[in-house]
């Protein structure tokens, strides 16, 4: 794989962060309308009720609708820490380090720089040789 190619994979750890943050907030408006909506349905006495049926079904559907969104969450979780062990497998801490803050942390170069102690052109030239220390055994998540 070549350089382009290993900062598209790393990349994939802040996409997976940002769709796994979105999850868990979409997780939670959906449990709380569950949570809001089951009261009513124990409330209303049975018999046959087809409001009653339909607030039943509702609660099923978001519920069913948790589930699938807590299974994509498991997946964008599995590939932030296949991205992290990519980054934790290079030996020269210096070099980890410039690409945790930067793929993991989302920092800039500048920022990296300024960390660091180095100028910009030098992380520029220690994050090249960490891409090449590297290896990728992509897995297909994400």
């Amino acid at each position: 794989m070549n350089n382009e190619g290993k900062k598209e994979y790393l990349n994939r750890y802040q996409q997976a962060r940002a769709r796994f943050d979105d999850i868990s907030e979409e997780m939670l408006r959906i449990r709380s309308e569950a949570c809001k909506i089951s009261p009513a349905v124990r409330d209303i006495p049975s018999g046959g009720n087809f409001f009653n049926d339909r607030i039943g079904r509702a609660v099923e559907r978001l519920e069913a609708c948790a589930e699938e969104m807590e299974k994509e969450a498991t997946a964008m979780e599995r590939c932030m820490l296949e991205v992290k062990a990519v980054i934790a497998s290079v030996s020269d801490e210096v070099l980890r380090r410039i690409l945790e803050l930067r793929y993991i942390n989302g920092y800039t170069w500048e920022q990296i720089a300024e960390k660091m102690n180095y100028t910009w052109r030098h992380i520029l030239r220690l994050h090249g040789e960490a891409l090449k220390r590297v290896i990728v055994c992509h897995t297909g998540v994400l």
